[in-house]
């Protein structure tokens, strides 16, 4: 990972419950976590690279994140949650969790009051107002690939009754 400094994120969450606007008023502009995508950040080359060991090995794993990238953007534009840090970590948490707790994931209503609660939360942590579009967008597009790829996998494995890799994916989840 060659993002924004994961301080970014542990700032997240010691920013949460802190401070807390006391009404709707005074709530950060949620502007701060949403960007305009520039072309390709670059991402699923970049896992590619980290977990491909040939060139046809990194293709066709670079082909696999642009898909899941893809799915994921279909699902949050009809959300109406595109190009949105908040909804990118939500879906990561959520991802995440399933595989490390081997269950189903969140339902759509906690997923969505964590989008909420994230959203507003991320919008008040001035080092996410600090960022460039295209650090956004890197941080967004890792986030989504990461969790299609924890999910995906945990799902694929749930179905099929591999062990090994359910225990490998909720360790990764980890």
């Amino acid at each position: 990972w060659k993002g924004p400094d994961a301080a970014l994120l542990t700032g997240l969450l010691k920013h949460r419950g802190t401070n807390k606007p006391p009404n709707a008023a005074a709530r950060p502009r949620t502007e701060v976590v949403k960007f305009s995508p520039a072309g390709d950040s670059g991402v699923a080359q970049s896992l590619a690279d980290a977990f491909g060991r040939t060139d046809e090995e990194r293709a066709a794993v670079a082909e696999a994140f642009r898909q899941i990238k893809q799915g994921y953007e279909a699902e949050v534009a009809r959300e109406g949650k595109s190009n949105n840090l908040a909804a990118a970590m939500a879906f990561f948490i959520a991802a995440n969790v399933a595989a490390y707790h081997q269950s189903e994931p969140p339902a759509d209503a906690a997923t969505d009051k964590l989008f909420q609660s994230l959203q507003e939360t991320m919008a008040g942590v001035p080092a996410f107002a600090r960022l460039s579009n295209p650090e956004k967008q890197q941080l967004h597009d890792w986030l989504a690939c990461m969790a299609g790829f924890v999910l995906t996998g945990y799902t694929e494995a749930k179905q099929s009754g591999d062990r090994e890799s359910l225990k490998s994916f909720g360790e990764l989840a980890d």
